[in-house]
């Protein structure tokens, strides 16, 4: 197998524009490369796409983002930064003051790394162009860094910066510098910060989903955006992080495709690993004592969706209930009992097929109101 090729950050390519663009007006040095040290450990050598000298205290500096082989939605992109030299109380050690800049969001909610009001400009980004501006640090010289990435408001619309309260943008990130081709545990990592956030919002509940049909579905029905959280196909996963964050009242809400696996013990749901839709649900119907030919014709679908008609057309929509309630009793049972656990299950966007009673309880407690 070919070795995926590492990239680097936004913040990489942050800390090296910053730093060519303090060469050029300090050294009146145009580069075409520059060396940076690394949060981690070491250097790493980044290309500059443009230098342009506005003034004597003022530049601007592209890089274009490398991820590597991981697919990032800002590989190929221009990341943007101006930074301004300024006079300020030479009593004072230098410091650095950080600008969202066109396409880079701010934060307007509490639980994130950076507090509301702040650019969405994360710990280890400013931590690396700190380092790699000091050896400019001067008593009467403050650095304003301004960081814009032009394609930056749409990009972000394909993540989950909206749903985290970062408004007009994407965030600039990295921990290490360095990006590695995305692993899952990385992709896990990236669903944790909505839990908290909804947890610093002040939420006694929370609403987990597995993707955007759950989402919409949760709010046409009443429940605030910022108390739900997506979870994709690590279902457990996010059910362990709930609860590590306080959450002890929890509802799934989700499409039958995927809450139909939870009820079979499938607390990972992507369908190369757990496929067993059909057998569940064909499973369920011989509890009814469904005909066997109705049982088969469900073992033949492709789609839930598909099986779902045949079941309600057939007057076994009982089973929903059923379906519920196992979904809870498994989700109970992989915390340990520890949290309780409500369960909607959804046939599409806009149809609700049942609401156990403990999420109508959760629900009550938290002060929203859903029926089927």
């Amino acid at each position: 197998m070919k070795e995926l090729r590492e990239g680097y950050t936004t913040g990489t390519c942050a800390t090296a524009a910053a730093k060519a663009g303090v060469v050029a007006l300090l050294k009146k040095e145009i580069l075409n490369k520059i060396s940076v040290k690394l949060i981690s450990t070491g250097f790493l050598e980044i290309p500059i796409k443009n230098i342009e000298i506005i003034s004597d205290s003022v530049v601007v500096v592209t890089v274009v983002k490398d991820a590597g082989d991981d697919p990032d939605i800002t590989h190929g992109k221009d990341i943007v930064v101006t930074t301004t030299i300024v006079s300020k109380n030479p009593e004072k050690i230098s410091d650095i003051t950080f600008i969202s800049g066109r396409g880079v969001g701010k934060v307007t909610k509490p639980g994130l790394p950076v507090p509301p009001g702040e650019p969405a400009i994360n710990p280890g980004p400013r931590k690396m162009i700190i380092e790699n501006l000091k050896e400019f640090f001067e008593k009467d010289r403050e650095f304003l860094v301004e960081i814009s990435v032009p394609e930056g408001e749409e990009l972000a619309k394909k993540t989950l910066n909206p749903h985290l309260g970062i408004v007009g943008g994407i965030s600039i990130l990295g921990t290490t510098g360095i990006v590695k081709p995305m692993s899952e545990e990385a992709f896990k990592d990236s669903l944790v910060p909505q839990i908290k956030t909804t947890k610093a919002l002040g939420y006694k509940a929370i609403v987990l989903t597995p993707g955007n049909i759950g989402m919409d579905s949760a709010v046409n029905f009443g429940v605030p955006r910022d108390a739900i959280v997506i979870t994709s196909n690590f279902i457990g996963y996010m059910l362990e992080h709930a609860l590590d964050n306080g959450f002890d009242n929890i509802i799934l809400w989700g499409h039958i495709g995927k809450i139909v696996k939870i009820a079979g013990g499938n607390f990972y749901t992507h369908n190369r690993i757990s496929d067993s839709r059909m057998e569940i649900l064909a499973a369920h119907l011989a509890l009814h004592k469904a005909p066997t030919k109705l049982i088969k014709e469900v073992m033949e679908q492709i789609t839930t969706e598909g099986a779902c008609k045949i079941i309600e057309e057939n007057g076994f929509g009982k089973i929903w209930k059923d379906i519920a309630e196992k979904a809870s009793e498994r989700s109970e049972r992989y915390l340990f009992s520890q949290a309780k656990i409500g369960t909607v299950l959804l046939s599409d966007r806009k149809n609700i097929l049942f609401v156990n009673e403990k999420a109508k309880e959760i629900g009550e407690l938290a002060g929203w109101t859903f029926s089927q």
